[in-house]
């Protein structure tokens, strides 16, 4: 074993004492002259003002502690700023995101009051970009890129928006809140995960495959719409007040879509839809504005959920199990259906509080006993009425009077007749 000298022990130790005594290196108090600041792998602390300054991570990262404020930052790279949480600020300033993986933990970016009036005091336009378990996030643009947002929250201002597109964007949320709105327009992507907002969440003009999607919107009268998306997967929408869920222009596969409504309405217009379901219900006490299709082409979709009335097709074609409860809690609870063709699968059963209004239309009920059932009476004006391999029950059941005008009525292959009336009503058709 070989024996050191005095002299290389004493190096040694001061080698070692100088690595442990080493801590976060300082960030240069000023951008480079070339408008580029590379930072080497390893720990920073930061309490600095760079101006305009291009801020580029070397692999496998530069982790800052600290503040860092920007007249205009572009963050490239690997880059994670570490903050300690809601009153902790790690960038101030307006911040464009383009890197590798640039990360915000524990951050707080709500207190640069310019780029909070311009509502992007954070745009990702490339790149992955992660926001976790920090303060307020006021002003956040997502042009493209692959973005986290895990445990943030908005601001209740007017001006606290969260925006994407037009881009390419893949965007996973979790326990997001407290956003003024949210609007998309332009995006082609992913878009999964839970948030909160005060007003509207607004999509348009996007290709979107919905990720198991979980909007909730708090205030009263604010909607959460779908205008001209292509979409398909999952989405689950909450409203806690007097909103509502209009889908126009859209075109569905395998779409599955359910909202949960307090005073609201559901509106569906110029839509195509193929396979999935679509499933609404009211929560509130004062009831609400019921459901209405008009001029949509729906094949073998799954249409149900609890309404309190109205509820109208209108111009269009629905085939599928379907499972309208249309209750009379503040309204009539009617059913109305005019210049549509109806298809109701085997599967489900509908019921009707108020009075059926059959206007220029075609009923189908292709081996499905019980599909329809109205506690009042119905009415059949111009219309088609046909009824095939229906062998247990009468499709069609009427709890009132049934009053048909220029009707036709054609039934194939049936054990049992085409309609039924409770006892009290037995042989009350008017023609």
């Amino acid at each position: 074993m070989p024996r050191l000298s005095l002299s290389t022990v004493v190096f040694f130790c001061l080698v070692a004492a100088n690595a442990a005594l080493s801590g976060p290196m300082a960030i240069p108090s000023q951008c480079p002259s070339s408008g580029v600041l590379h930072l080497k792998a390893g720990e920073y602390h930061a309490n600095v003002s760079l101006g305009n300054c291009t801020v580029v991570g070397e692999a496998p990262g530069a982790v800052i502690r600290g503040k860092v404020t920007f007249d205009h930052g572009l963050l490239m790279g690997i880059i994670h700023f570490e903050g300690e949480g809601a009153t902790s600020s790690c960038v101030a300033g307006s911040v464009e995101v383009n890197g590798d993986d640039v990360r915000f933990h524990g951050c707080d970016n709500s207190v640069h009051h310019a780029c909070f009036e311009a509502g992007n005091c954070v745009n990702v336009s490339g790149g992955r970009a992660r926001f976790e378990h920090g303060g307020n996030l006021c002003g956040l643009t997502i042009v493209a890129g692959s973005v986290n947002i895990t445990n943030i929250s908005g601001c209740d201002w007017w001006s606290s928006y969260l925006t994407v597109g037009p881009g390419p964007v893949n965007l996973n949320m979790a326990d997001v809140k407290h956003y003024h709105g949210v609007s998309i327009d332009g995006m082609k992507g992913r878009l999964g995960g839970t948030m909160q907002t005060e007003q509207a969440v607004v999509i348009k003009n996007s290709v979107v495959e919905f990720d198991t999607f979980r909007p909730e919107i708090a205030y009263s009268s604010a909607p959460f719409s779908l205008d001209n998306v292509i979409g398909s997967g999952k989405v689950e929408y909450f409203a806690s007040d007097h909103n509502y869920a209009p889908i126009s222009n859209c075109r569905f596969n395998d779409m599955v879509y359910s909202a949960s409504l307090q005073r609201g309405g559901g509106q569906i217009s110029n839509t195509t839809w193929r396979g999935g379901s679509f499933n609404i219900r009211w929560g509130g006490p004062l009831g609400g504005m019921g459901l209405g299709i008009a001029d949509s082409n729906f094949q073998n979709v799954s249409v149900g959920g609890a309404f309190p009335g109205p509820t109208d097709i209108t111009s269009s074609n629905v085939s599928g199990q379907i499972g309208l409860h249309i209750e009379a809690w503040s309204n009539p609870g009617t059913l109305t259906i005019t210049k549509s063709h109806v298809v109701f699968l085997p599967g489900q059963s509908s019921s009707v509080a108020g009075p059926i209004r059959i206007s220029s239309s075609t009923l189908s009920f292709p081996g499905s006993a019980g599909a329809l059932v109205g506690a009042s009476h119905l009415n059949v004006t111009r219309s088609t009425i046909q009824v095939a391999n229906v062998m247990n029950g009468s499709p069609i059941q009427i709890g009132g009077d049934i009053h048909m005008s220029d009707a036709n009525i054609d039934v194939t292959n049936c054990s049992a007749s085409w309609v039924s009336q409770s006892f009290a009503k037995t042989k009350q058709i008017f023609v």
